[in-house]
């Protein structure tokens, strides 16, 4: 997997699985979305879907690619 931060062009880290991935980009998700703040947004925890996480609003400014091996 190839974790990509939009708003930061070159920023780029690779996970050999799908769990360090989430490890990673959970890090990265405010107290607030892990919260579900706004009130319409679901929480967030480290054992959330990928899809999950990247819908709250820290999470949008990542994109995920999965590697073909």
């Amino acid at each position: 997997y190839i974790l990509t931060k939009y708003s930061s062009p070159g920023w780029e880290k690779e996970f050999a699985s799908e769990g360090e991935l989430k490890q990673e980009l959970y890090k990265h998700i405010c107290l607030m979305c892990r919260e579900g703040e706004p009130p319409d947004m679901d929480p967030v925890d480290s054992f959330s879907s990928v899809d999950d996480l990247l819908y709250t609003a820290c999470g949008c400014e990542y994109g995920v690619e999965e590697i073909e091996s």
